[in-house]
């Protein structure tokens, strides 16, 4: 991105989230899955299942079983300082394999710029997926992604970041943030410190912030499959402030 610097970040908004007609999930006893190394005991076998999704709004898995797509990107980052090479399974504080589900069409996400340029990349689309990708995939397809990327100058952005007006819950906009470590437990605190900061920048004290997070903030295992890093996102529910916001 022309004009980025380390300390800036990238709002990128995600304008629309295209999937070709058909997409694959799959499983295998010596996969990235969480319970495949347990399953493997029990006798399972490598599986793919192919999805038509050619309706655009569903897909079938077996008669009497129809799933809703929500598509997103599994991919989109920023190149880190930290001299490479970089896997690219793996998702840092600067974004790439995070695999949220709830970065769909409407959704802003922000990343912090760590190099000249930031070099953003973005790709991985699914057709739908649950939080976890427990399989170690989700509805894997090609497909189209439009995005509009704008630099914020010292935006404090420390870890990926991001608006959604999706999360399960009933609010009609959500702000997260995010952690992504080896540890779950340090993870689920990098998202939950990141979550306090803009509570805080709200004028919320430290602990109002702390309290108020315990009442209404939702935390998911958005990956945890992508090896050695987990990924944690802390929902705000922007609602509470008396309207979906920005």
């Amino acid at each position: 991105m022309r004009g980025a610097q380390p300390g800036d970040a990238l709002r990128i908004e995600i304008l629309d989230v295209q999937t070709a007609t058909w997409g694959w999930t799959g499983c295998r006893p010596d996969g990235i899955g969480l319970l495949d190394a347990a399953l493997a005991a029990e006798g399972l076998t490598p599986y793919t299942h192919f999805w038509d999704l050619r309706a655009r709004t569903h897909t079938d898995f077996l008669p009497g079983i129809r799933l809703p797509l929500a598509p997103f990107p599994g991919v989109i980052g920023v190149a880190p300082a930290a001299t490479g090479p970089h896997p690219t399974a793996p998702p840092r504080h600067v974004g790439g394999n995070m695999d949220i589900r709830q970065l769909v069409t409407g959704s802003t996400l922000w990343l912090p710029v760590e190099v000249p340029g930031a070099l953003l990349s973005c790709g991985d689309l699914h057709g739908a997926q649950g939080d976890g990708e427990l399989s170690g995939t989700g509805i894997e397809t090609a497909g189209q992604l439009t995005l509009r990327v704008h630099v914020e100058r010292s935006a404090g952005v420390t870890t990926p970041e991001f608006t959604t007006p999706t999360s399960g819950g009933t609010s009609r906009q959500w702000h997260a943030t995010t952690g992504h470590h080896p540890d779950l437990m340090t993870a689920a605190r990098t998202a939950l410190r990141a979550l306090l900061r803009r509570l805080q920048a709200r004028g919320l004290t430290l602990e109002q912030a702390y309290v108020l997070a315990s009442a209404c903030v939702d935390l998911k295992i958005s990956q945890i499959v992508d090896a050695p890093n987990y990924t944690v996102s802390a929902f705000l529910p922007l609602d509470i402030f008396g309207g979906a916001e920005g």
